[in-house]
């Protein structure tokens, strides 16, 4: 078992001093349809090309999620929004104005389908992280990337590279050791596609600080 679990092959990447050789490795890896563990800000997370419907359901089957829970996308900057996006009025910019790049997942009504990313009904999950790391590898990508979190649904989120090894062994392709998680626990998830808010789960930021920006 130990054996298995030693063939994901790890990349240790320094926040504070991103080599841009070992990013382009690591994209080189999601070109590939391969599937990469990377930290965020929140919690460490599993990335995939959007496009390439193999990753994607690799994902689900590493997690063992059901496809009944699309994926979350990380974008670097939030002019990506409108083109994944659409019906996003000033309260929904002024909050990612406010929190992004943060610990804040927004769902809004999604321009196209994309396979385990939008929901049945056109519903698609988006944040802008606060890590150097996933946002050098977003750009250096050119295109959103997808963020679950990198354990087995219904398993507690993992914050380093090391647990991420332990609980995920071989079953993804690489693994990017930046470090613990600055955050520690997941991002908020709040759904914006309705006409009132919704709080889907309270992470980092409290849904009350949340509807402050948003009504006021």
């Amino acid at each position: 078992m130990n054996e298995m679990k030693e063939t994901s092959k790890v990349i240790c990447i320094d926040p504070k001093n991103i080599e841009k050789s070992k990013i382009i490795s690591v994209v080189s890896y999601l070109k590939e349809g391969k599937v990469v563990a990377f930290p965020t800000d929140t919690v460490y997370g599993l990335g995939a090309d959007i496009e390439d419907e193999m990753a994607v359901r690799r994902i689900f089957y590493i997690k063992n999620r059901s496809f009944n829970k699309p994926l979350m996308l990380l974008i670097s900057n939030i002019d990506e929004v409108s083109k994944l996006a659409k019906d996003i009025s000033s309260s929904i910019y002024k909050l990612i104005n406010k929190y992004w790049p943060g610990p804040l997942t927004i769902i809004l009504k999604a321009r196209r389908k994309i396979f385990g990313i939008t929901s049945d009904d056109q519903k698609i999950a988006l944040r802008v992280p606060d890590s150097k790391i996933a946002l050098t590898l977003i750009k250096e990508f050119g295109k959103p990337i997808t963020a679950p979190s990198a354990n087995l649904s219904g398993e507690e989120n993992l914050i380093t590279a090391e647990e991420v090894k332990k609980e995920l062994g071989d079953k993804v392709d690489l693994i990017v050791d930046g470090g613990q998680c600055k955050h520690r626990k997941p991002s908020t998830i709040i759904d914006l596609s309705c006409a009132k808010p919704i709080l889907l789960r309270e992470g980092s930021i409290s849904f009350m600080d949340i509807m402050s920006v948003y009504e006021g």
